[in-house]
């Protein structure tokens, strides 16, 4: 076990880590890429109500994963010390937490059930809920795999757990498994992996525990379950909220129509980040060429989201109707209203990446909080009135919660209340132009009246395509140029 034991020189560590960007980014896109399509292939073949038994469950293992890996597998990559040792004590710790956590989670079913109002919750709660187990199982061969910079491995198991859970569900699915067929998949993806990283890595676990070596451990990791409790009531509080007011059906809706928005935003997206973080960070000592370089991120990320967001809340019947069929009724308005939402957010996405860059992350767990605090009570008196009013709080919250990007900035930053303006002052103007001549084609001529959903979603698209790319020429062609090179960069 040489390599858990030898420190790396700093060449070494720079040239492990340089050939394993593209493999690292690879597991990333695949990823993300590959479970919103199978997701949205068996939205075609599913009911909504399968889909909301199904992501109560995801939401409560996301919790429960927060509290069973308490953030220890992560220090297994910052440790230099007695990394066997600690790697076992963080197996045993990690086994003995998941195994209470399924005990307790499978006692308390029942009462998820009735919170939701949903009898199936039950029995699909306490199955989904070993993904606990399988999980803990792999947590330290993860670790262990990033630290030694074998991301090409995580890459081959990426792949082979999220593809075979969609070679199984959707199968199952056409023949009437309903959300039993998510859950067979699932499971097997998980098992899979299990097999997959202990035939692939090396280390094994032994008995014995280091009882000071645990003490130190669960002190560093309880930081990091703060900061992921904050990052799950984000990203599940609103379903947890919604399923509980509205049931199954209208949870269904929400996520698939989320998990939507997820993959067209991040596509265009996503691949962006590790290009802004390596350039705010090598850019921290030069306070000016910091913050020039942080506004052009925002102006070349408004470049696409802005017109995507826009483009979304007329698109949003044709892909409805196109993708997912008449089943799926509702679904456009979350596509509409909250991809408005998110095209509009994305333009402080980078602050995030900014504060990560100059040392502060302190920074996003305080802002995220506040979030929290801002978002919950609306949540929860929208939600009763149906989901057209919950999309609709859920994106004036989401919109207006720049104020507190714009008040972090300047307090943390020293920026202007107005930086904002200028960075997306042409994608928005001309993003605003292109609304409006699509809205005015749709509403005032009555042009696409007769066309096929997909006839209608490739001419709006070609319509407000072309207006925005003419204004925005107009306005500032270096503009077009600035973005190209960016993407450029970030696909090598």
């Amino acid at each position: 076990m040489k390599d858990l034991h030898q420190s790396e020189t700093y060449d070494t560590v720079k040239s492990a880590a340089l050939k394993s960007v593209k493999w690292s980014a690879l597991g990333e896109i695949f990823s993300r890429f590959v479970h919103p399509v199978i997701a949205l292939t068996l939205a075609r073949i599913l009911t909504p109500a399968d889909f909301g038994i199904v992501g109560v469950a995801m939401m409560v293992i996301g919790f429960a994963q927060i509290v069973w890996d308490f953030g220890l597998s992560k220090t297994l990559i910052q440790r230099e010390e007695n990394l066997d040792d600690l790697a076992n004590v963080v197996f045993w710790i990690n086994i003995t937490f998941s195994l209470l956590i399924y005990l307790a989670l499978f006692a308390v079913a029942p009462g998820l059930s009735e919170f939701f109002r949903s009898p199936e919750v039950v029995d699909v709660v306490r199955a989904l809920s070993l993904l606990i187990l399988t999980s803990s199982l792999t947590a330290v061969h993860r670790a262990l795999f990033q630290r030694r910079f074998q991301f090409k491995r995580l890459f081959k198991i990426t792949a082979a757990s999220v593809l075979v859970p969609g070679f199984i569900s959707i199968p199952l699915a056409l023949n009437g498994y309903g959300a039993w067929s998510i859950v067979y998949g699932t499971l097997l993806g998980g098992v899979l992996e299990v097999w997959l990283f202990w035939w692939l890595s090396p280390w094994k676990p032994h008995w014995g525990f280091n009882s000071a070596l645990a003490k130190d451990v669960l002190g560093f990791g309880a930081w990091i379950m703060g900061e992921a409790f904050l990052l799950w009531m984000i990203g599940w509080g609103d379903s947890v909220v919604l399923g509980h007011f509205l049931g199954m059906e209208d949870l269904g809706v929400y996520r698939v129509g989320i998990t939507f928005l997820t993959f067209v935003f991040g596509s265009l997206l996503n691949h962006f980040l590790p290009v802004i973080y390596s350039s705010l960070s090598r850019l921290q000592a030069t306070p000016a060429g910091l913050t020039e370089s942080f506004l052009r991120i925002i102006r070349l990320i408004a470049l696409i989201s802005l017109p995507v967001g826009v483009c979304l809340v007329f698109l949003a019947p044709s892909v409805s109707s196109a993708i997912f069929g008449l089943k799926w009724k509702g679904i456009e308005v979350v596509i509409s209203v909250l991809g408005l939402m998110q095209g509009i957010g994305w333009v402080v996405g980078p602050n995030h990446e900014l504060y990560r860059a100059i040392g502060r992350p302190d920074v996003n767990t305080k802002l995220t909080a506040l979030l929290i605090v801002y978002y919950l009570p609306v949540y929860i008196w929208a939600a009763p009135h149906g989901l057209r009013v919950f999309c609709i709080a859920r994106a004036v919250v989401g919109v207006s919660s720049i104020l507190f990007y714009l008040f972090f900035s300047r307090r943390v930053l020293g920026f202007p209340w107005t930086y904002l303006w200028r960075p997306v002052k042409s994608p928005f103007i001309a993003s605003v132009a292109m609304g409006g001549v699509v809205f005015f084609l749709v509403h005032m001529t009555g042009l696409f009246d007769a066309w096929s959903a997909w006839s209608k979603f490739f001419g709006i698209l070609f319509f407000g395509s072309t207006t925005y790319i003419s204004v925005l020429l107009m306005m500032e062609k270096k503009l077009i140029m600035e973005f190209l090179v960016l993407a450029k960069q970030s696909v090598r």
